[in-house]
């Protein structure tokens, strides 16, 4: 019989030591991620599942009201999360999971449950039987995504991961022979990368995912795994990058920014080859370069044609995230 219980702060290390020896946990779900957040807006309703009084797996996900519907999500401080499974889930007990889940949520009165599944690429061993298991249990698909991802075990040298065109820009970029690409080095870089980073997502109505200080926190929580690098001419930041090594087998761009004078240098470019080169030396085998649609459109489906070309410029290829909702009757 599996028997879910409320995470609190008593669980911390064994969460921790679960998701780090996970088949699909990332740093974020790791508990000083989810915890960083500096306003909540949200009720951590993080669960563990347990069998024979062993962890078997985890939901990272939190409570919210809406409209006066109790919905349970995934944890909304990671991108994406759902059931965080062991190496040797199998099929029938994924299966036990998902039912054990619904009955949880029919006896806390949830009305609705919204998850997202990691990636395909952010699995140790991917397992389609989750995706299977939640459509077979009447889980329908509310959202999906198309991200792009460079295989850096296709090559020795990365720089054959590249289309000729761009092999060509990056050698004979423009003024590129006097950027220094390097870790940044002071709070005030940070400031300066910050700063880029603002006016380039305001161009696209946008903000950061994340605000100054929540940048600068995690990247102390996280010194090895959430790297900071900065593109410096005369020790001028001039553009930036912020990867997120999620696990031993992926690293996932969050960021590439550059300073607006620098739009027609190729410095973009320059700064992924370079963060091809970083995460390859590091042992990843995957380096994503996150979702590539068009948040703007009225129909979320629909591609962002020449960022996927950009992307596929480096040897990029596609990988779905889905998101997945089932609602409960009132009559539990």
């Amino acid at each position: 019989m599996i028997v879910i219980k409320k995470y609190d702060e008593l669980d911390c290390s064994t969460w921790d030591n679960f998701i780090k020896n996970s088949n699909n946990g990332t740093i974020f779900q790791k508990r000083k991620f989810l915890n960083y957040h500096l306003n909540r807006k949200f009720n951590d309703c993080s669960l563990i599942f347990k069998k024979n009084n062993k962890i078997i797996a985890l939901f990272p996900a939190a409570e919210i009201i809406e409209k006066g519907i109790k919905i349970l999500y995934s944890h909304p401080g990671s991108s994406y999360g759902g059931l965080i499974l062991n190496k040797n889930a199998s099929f029938e007990i994924i299966n036990s999971l998902i039912n054990a889940l619904d009955s949880y949520l029919a006896k806390n009165k949830f009305r609705k449950i919204f998850l997202i599944n990691s990636p395909d690429i952010y699995w140790n061993d991917h397992d389609a039987s989750l995706d299977y298991l939640l459509l077979w249990n009447s889980y329908l698909i509310k959202e999906t995504y198309i991200s792009h991802a460079a295989n850096l075990t296709n090559y020795k040298n990365v720089k054959n991961l590249l289309s000729k065109r761009k092999k060509r820009y990056i050698e004979n970029g423009l003024s590129l022979k006097d950027v220094n690409f390097r870790s940044i080095k002071s709070k005030q870089e940070l400031k300066d990368f910050y700063r880029i980073l603002e006016f380039t997502k305001k161009q696209f109505c946008a903000q950061p995912t994340h605000s100054f200080q929540e940048l600068q926190l995690i990247n102390n929580l996280f010194p090895k795994d959430i790297e900071i690098f900065v593109s410096a001419v005369n020790n001028e930041v001039k553009g930036g990058v912020v990867v997120f090594h999620v696990n031993s087998k992926t690293s996932l761009i969050f960021y590439n920014v550059i300073d607006i004078n620098m739009k027609d240098s190729q410095l973009s470019s320059f700064q992924l080859y370079n963060c091809l080169k970083i995460c390859k030396k590091r042992g990843s085998i995957y380096m994503d370069l996150g979702v590539s649609q068009t948040p703007e459109s009225k129909n979320p489906l629909e591609p962002k044609f020449s960022l996927i070309k950009f992307k596929e410029s480096f040897g990029c290829k596609g990988s779905m995230r889905i998101a997945y909702e089932k609602e409960f009757s009132v009559e539990f």
